[in-house]
């Protein structure tokens, strides 16, 4: 009985030391606190990956990138100020420095480091996203330890200078008064006005009669095209940029529109490549871009285009 009173001691004793480490090792895998900032505090941040350098900063209200400041997306980049801001850690995956499995190699990783003005306030290498797509491993600056971080990073910190670029080439909200149109062949002037009255036309429709758009002899002309035409501009985007040429070098257009508000925009069009789009400049952007062919149709238009439709 003595005996087996010694062996039910040491299987208790067994128990409370598998316990005892458990707990211990519970304690050992504490996740850090970040330090928490807000997102208007971020001025730069600076991403890395393979030995490709992004710088990205803040000039007045905007974003620049790179030496050379060119524009960047405001929508990316506020998305990815917000997940630095918003970091957050949810276990740790290993204490072992395994990083080929993480992709947080050298090769693979995505460092990523944002600053207050000069001080560094988020220092973190990207790894892979998680086979749930919710989840992403990184590593902390001076922690070896591999962290899950909440949400896909990947998507938001995966960029380079071409896909962080603002690519808007014409943009604006003003109220357009008249267009002028050059095909090469021909030149057409488009107004707002009010075209003759049909004799038939009562004194209060004539009252109630609104401004329409006009040929340069008063002809009333096709109201949808010449609103498709404005309304392709309000907000266009290029497919790319022009590398190693500039606006000044682009020379002899074979279509130019120009629309006449408080200011004048105008976009000329010059030849067609092989993938279909256009080399184009616009006088809302400083660097010449290629435009696809089907944004180019929108407000491309001739006479013959622009002439109502007669009731047979």
């Amino acid at each position: 009985m003595r005996k087996e009173f010694v062996i039910l001691g040491l299987v208790i004793a067994v128990l409370l030391g598998v316990l005892f480490v458990q707990k211990r090792n519970k304690v050992h895998y504490t996740i850090p606190d970040l330090e928490s900032f807000e997102v208007e505090q971020i001025s730069k941040v600076v991403l890395s990956k393979a030995g490709e350098e992004i710088l990205i900063q803040k000039s007045g209200e905007h974003w620049q990138m790179g030496p050379e400041g060119y524009k960047a997306d405001e929508k990316k980049i506020s998305q990815i100020t917000d997940q630095l801001s918003n970091l957050s850690l949810s276990a740790l995956v290993s204490e072992r420095e395994h990083y080929q499995v993480y992709d947080l190699t050298e090769e693979k990783k995505i460092t990523v480091k944002a600053y207050a003005g000069e001080e560094p306030i988020r220092n973190l290498a990207i790894g892979k996203a998680a086979s749930s797509q919710r989840h992403t491993f990184v590593l902390l600056e001076g922690d070896k330890n591999v962290y899950q971080a909440s949400g896909n990073l990947r998507t938001f910190f995966d960029q380079d200078m071409v896909t962080l670029r603002d690519m808007t080439v014409m943009s604006f909200d003003d109220e357009i008064m008249s267009v002028d149109i050059s095909t090469g062949v021909e030149k057409i002037n488009i107004h707002k006005g009010m075209p003759v009255a049909d004799p038939d036309t009562t004194s209060a429709e004539l009252v109630s009669a609104e401004p329409e758009w006009l040929d340069e002899e008063g002809v009333k002309l096709k109201q949808s095209k010449v609103s498709e035409m404005i309304n392709a501009l309000k907000n266009l985007s290029a497919e790319a940029y022009i590398e190693g040429k500039s606006k000044e070098e682009m020379k002899s257009p074979s279509y130019t529109l120009t629309l006449h508000g408080t200011k004048d925009y105008v976009i000329s069009l010059f030849e067609k490549t092989e993938e279909n789009q256009y080399s184009a400049v616009s006088s809302e952007s400083p660097y010449p871009f290629y435009l696809a062919e089907w944004k180019a149709k929108r407000f491309m238009a001739e006479r013959n285009d622009l002439k109502e439709e007669k009731d047979s």
